[in-house]
């Protein structure tokens, strides 16, 4: 199957091309004056050099080159972005997506007009609701702030989320002028309509989950139901994807299923329309890297039937890989693109599918959805333990019932919206199914979350790669008799261990830890033992930065101090001294190898340290000749401070 899939096999060398821009050029690259030198040196060798020894394997390396080099290429505009010319005062940004109601405030992205690279995200007040897709507004350029990643250990980066997606800037919109007020999209039209027509028919129970199956937004749904998700495994329905995208083909086909009394020419444009109204939907509800591969797939499956060619998925999905990475190279951090394609491509490999088939329709119907849960399951394994660190062991048997329960939840949701338009007056009875339908989702659900969970595992990089390998080594191996792949699989499996168990030994090491975040909180762990230090008692800080990396420690302590409080410290070899407040005449401060400085005043006596931790860039006109230092580290800038010993 992979020998028939050259798109498969030339995404690869793509993906590395921009995973290499995005992670270790640190320079601007001439990178198409070399694409064209590889270029040309393939046609030159395709042509004049088949006498040449290994001729067709010269020729694959440097097709291969010459690939990687435009994942180089395709990156490096997303990586070198131009900064804003500070002597402007003031920038005009288009507005590219639709407002996101969030719990205590709304956002949206926009680009700068003069170069469309430099995105933004915005944050605005909960009532402003004025501002519309496409509308240019100007807003003073001291307004936006450049994002740098947090780094706080294990817990989840929005800002390195938001720069992988090409976001360099933020900002809390308060002043600004609309210049250009644009004409709403029909689909941004409809778009609206939907959101209007789900606050009128459904209820504050059902809302949330209607929000999330038929329009992708989950900021309705409360914490608790997403928690119940979360740990019966489910968690992957509630984002949209290619399921989604099933499920709406298939019921077009019912729909559609007198098309089968007509003409040829009739049933072609049918096939066409369906196409048409997938890709609709795919703009209404966002157009996230998982819709899009979903609807890329289908519409090349699509036409190879019109066509009358038979296609193999495994190029497919390649295929589809490679036109949406060449479209934003971006995508290969999204984590709907991973789950989406790894998910896919793990069904795909399974060579029974025929066999399957051939059965009644119970057993086909019960046999594929066993198959097809376990098959995305393995795939996405190593993805789910490494972004989220855990391991839905209960999804095999939840998702068994669950998909049924969703798939009634869309189509209901669906004839709600629809049957709203001609016949208002039975809604109710409909939504009735649908609520009913959402609380035996929940009954079953609450069965699963309520079961032990396996313990927080926390996936290197590296470990994760290797496990992947190792799992479609087997799968490949098992399904096509290649024997030659077990030891492969083995080796790779083997190398994942390695890899965790120092990953593990690495995070048992002595280390400091200074978080970023709008307190500063200190943690010092050792072995299986961390203390924290806080002056914040937020139930936000708790939850996203300190209850992440304590997790990875059994014995947990954290420490709440006064607003004033800091402490003075050994740890590790190193004096650390935290100044919150005045220094006491009784704290050693010639002696310090780490000195967070957080006081709103200028320090009290001459400081000196080694290593000088601030929040921001403004306490540095506080500690001007009152602190010397040989190192400094700005949490706003360059993120969380972590030091281990060796």
């Amino acid at each position: 199957m992979i020998n028939n899939a050259p798109f498969f096999k030339v995404s690869i060398p793509l993906i590395l091309g921009i995973l290499y821009a995005w992670y270790a050029l640190n320079t601007l690259l001439p990178i198409y004056h070399i694409s064209l030198f590889l270029w040309v040196s393939m046609v030159i060798f395709y042509h004049f050099g088949k006498r040449i020894i290994g001729y067709f394997l010269w020729v694959t390396l440097i097709m291969y080159l010459f690939i990687f080099t435009i994942g180089i290429g395709i990156t490096q505009p997303y990586k070198f972005i131009e900064p804003i010319d500070q002597k402007t005062s003031h920038v005009s940004v288009l507005i590219t997506s639709d407002l996101k109601k969030n719990i205590k405030s709304n956002s949206f992205f926009g680009e700068i007009t003069s170069n469309t690279y430099q995105k933004i995200y915005f944050q605005t007040q909960k009532d402003c609701l004025s501002l519309c897709k496409n509308d240019i507004i100007v807003i003073p350029v001291s307004e936006l702030k450049k994002i740098y990643p947090t780094n706080n250990p294990e817990a989840f980066d929005f800002n390195k989320n938001l720069i992988s997606k090409g976001i360099i800037y933020k900002a809390y919109l308060k002043n600004y002028k609309v210049i250009h007020i644009a004409q709403k999209e029909k689909i941004s039209t409809f778009r609206y309509r939907i959101d209007s027509l789900i606050n009128q028919h459904f209820t504050v129970t059902t809302k949330g989950i209607a929000y999330s199956l038929l329009l992708g937004d989950k900021s309705e749904m409360t914490p608790e139901l997403d928690n119940i998700f979360k740990k019966s495994g489910n968690m992957h329905m509630l984002a949209l994807s290619g399921m989604h995208i099933g499920i709406i083909i298939f019921l077009l086909n019912i729909l559609m299923s007198w098309k089968r009394f007509l003409g040829k020419k009739s049933h072609r444009f049918l096939l066409i329309l369906q196409i048409l109204i997938i890709w609709i939907y795919a703009f209404i509800v966002g157009n996230s890297p998982s819709i899009l591969r979903a609807a890329s797939m289908f519409t090349l499956l699509t036409i190879s039937y019109l066509l009358r060619k038979k296609s193999n998925p495994l190029n497919t999905i390649g295929f589809t890989c490679f036109c949406l990475l060449i479209y934003n190279p971006l995508f290969v951090f999204s984590i709907g693109f991973q789950l989406s394609f790894f998910a896919v491509i793990s069904i795909t490999l399974f060579p029974y599918w025929e066999d399957i088939l051939q059965l009644s329709v119970f057993p086909r119907v019960f046999i594929s959805l066993i198959t097809i849960s376990v098959l995305a399951q393995l795939g996405t394994l190593p993805v789910v333990a490494y972004h989220f660190h855990f391991i839905p062991i209960y999804s095999l048997f939840s998702g068994l019932l669950s998909g049924f329960l969703i798939s009634i939840l869309m189509y209901s949701g669906i004839a709600i919206i629809l049957i709203s338009f001609l016949f208002p007056v039975v809604v109710p009875y409909i939504h009735f199914l649908f609520l009913a339908t959402f609380k035996g989702l929940l009954a079953w659900l609450n069965i699963f979350s309520q079961l032990p969970q396996l313990p927080h595992i926390h996936l290197s990089p590296l470990a994760a790669i290797s496990l992947y390998f190792s799992i479609f080594s087997l799968l490949y191996s098992i399904y096509y008799q290649k024997k030659n792949l077990n030891s492969v699989s083995f080796i790779c499996f083997f190398c994942c261990i390695f890899l965790q168990i120092s990953h593990q030994f690495q995070i048992r090491k002595k280390s400091i830890t200074i978080y970023q975040s709008s307190t500063p909180i200190i943690s010092l762990s050792e072995n299986n033992t961390i203390t924290t230090f806080t002056t914040d008692t937020t139930q936000f800080n708790s939850t996203t930065i300190i209850q992440p990396h304590q997790s990875l420690y059994e014995n947990r302590k954290t420490t709440f101090l006064t607003p004033n409080q800091g402490i003075y410290t050994y740890f590790g070899k190193k004096h650390i001294l935290w100044v919150n407040q005045f220094i006491s005449d009784e704290t050693l401060t010639d002696s310090t190898d780490i000195l967070l400085y957080s006081a709103k005043q200028k320090p009290n006596k001459l400081l000196k340290t080694d290593c000088l931790i601030l929040p921001n860039k403004k306490y540095l006109d506080l500690i001007e000749n009152k602190i010397t230092f040989n190192k400094i580290h700005i949490l706003d800038n360059q993120g969380a401070y972590q030091s281990i010993s060796e």
